[in-house]
């Protein structure tokens, strides 16, 4: 996929591409409902962040052997990861299109790591619809941001050789992949460039005719109920009508 960002042309393999999208694919559809089959929980609370620790995971098996680099950072405690292409001089981060909306009108104390890198990789970048704004609402310096962005590439590239920074944003529902397209964004989180990734969306053909052991479950539970039903004597069924008006 070429893109063309201030003028300059950036070019990503369409296997890396393939591969990142494969990644969360996995992750969504695979890995955290097979979790929730083999550990289930009273609760599920750590699912806010398992999807992705799977992604990252799934990141270091697919991306890697497409070229990919994978950058730790940490913040309070949280470990992050950012996909780093030398080729194409291009840094990706990956997120839900619903966070990457709620990113910017949250109130921080510190920059969110994604706010930091795009003022410092992709500051002199205009949006294509641009909201005006009346006052100027940013809490921070971009001294703040500068220091922030040298603790999280902590030397991992020099910017100054002409590194973007751009976003693989997703939509999922349940366990499917409904959407995912790369988007580059200006310091504002406005919108530069977004192209549909949706074509590297591959369905697993095996996944779509082949029912989960959890459903096959249900589906015999149900077959059992219902012979239990059918096989009622009369005389209960007004019974169990009376036990329900009871309860």
């Amino acid at each position: 996929m070429k893109i063309s960002i201030a003028g300059e042309n950036f070019e990503i393999s369409g296997a890396l591409l393939s591969a990142i999208v494969r990644s969360i694919d996995k992750a969504i559809s695979e890995d955290v409902p097979g979790q929730l089959r083999v550990m289930p929980l009273e609760t599920n609370n750590y699912l806010a962040f398992i999807r992705g620790d799977f992604i990252n995971q799934n990141l270091r098996a697919f991306a890697i052997e497409e070229g990919g680099y994978l950058h730790a950072f940490h913040r309070f405690g949280w470990s992050g990861r950012i996909l780093i292409s030398r080729e194409s001089k291009l840094t990706v981060s990956i997120t839900t299109q619903n966070n990457l909306s709620l990113i910017p009108r949250r109130t921080r104390q510190r920059p969110h790591f994604m706010q930091s890198i795009l003022h410092c990789m992709n500051g002199d970048l205009r949006g294509r619809y641009e909201q005006t704004r009346l006052f100027d609402t940013d809490p921070f310096e971009p001294e703040d941001y500068a220091r922030d962005f040298e603790d999280i590439i902590n030397g991992t590239f020099d910017p100054e050789e002409g590194y973007r920074h751009c976003v693989i944003a997703y939509r999922a529902y349940g366990d499917e992949l409904l959407d995912v397209k790369l988007v580059v964004l200006d310091p504002q989180f406005n919108t530069v460039i977004e192209e549909s990734l949706n074509e590297y969306m591959k369905p697993d053909f095996a996944r779509l005719t082949d029912p989960a052991p959890a459903e096959e479950a249900t589906r015999e539970e149900h077959n059992a109920v219902t012979r239990r039903l059918t096989s009622l004597k009369q005389g209960v069924k007004p019974a169990l009508r009376e036990g329900e008006k009871e309860a």
